[in-house]
This record gives structure tokens, sequence and C-alpha cells, in this order.
């Protein structure tokens, strides 16, 4: 998870279906720029990240840490942004 000093690293991360694929969409923190994720699923909490990531070995995963439900990518743990 940032720490509070942290800047964010992606504003409103999201997935979606389009032509069959499983995607993660993202938005720079901070900017317009803006890219899709194809995402292969490995089982229900876990997921491989392809594309230009493909045989980098990167995956995301979904976990409970005391109670709140987030993801973990690349060392950081992702949780939901309060509203």
């Amino acid at each position: 998870m940032n720490r509070e000093q942290d800047e964010p690293l992606f504003d409103d991360p999201s997935l979606v279906m389009k032509n069959g694929l499983l995607l993660l969409r993202v938005t720079m923190a901070g900017s317009d720029a803006r890219g899709d994720i194809v995402v292969e699923p490995l089982s229900d909490t876990e997921a491989l990240l392809l594309g230009p990531l493909a045989g980098a070995g990167e995956a995301i995963q979904a976990l409970q840490v005391d109670g709140v439900e987030m993801w973990r990518y690349s060392g950081y743990l992702f949780r939901r942004k309060a509203d």
C-alpha cells in the first residue's frame, strides 16, 4: 500500500471486457495517459498481465488485508480510495 506521502500511481483502475478480452484499464495519476493491459485469469484471486509485460511473470493478486480487499502488484498493495 502506498504510504500516505506517496503519490498515487493510477486514477480509476477498472477491469473491463472488450472483444472477448479481460482488460485492466488504468489512467496514470495526474495525466490523461490511459492504457489497457490484457489480463489472463489464473484463478479467482490471481491473473497474469500480458501485452508489453508478457513473459515478465508479472501477476496481480486479489487478497484481504485486515478485512479490506486489496490488489498486490509489483511490490505494491492497492486499495479502493475512500469516497
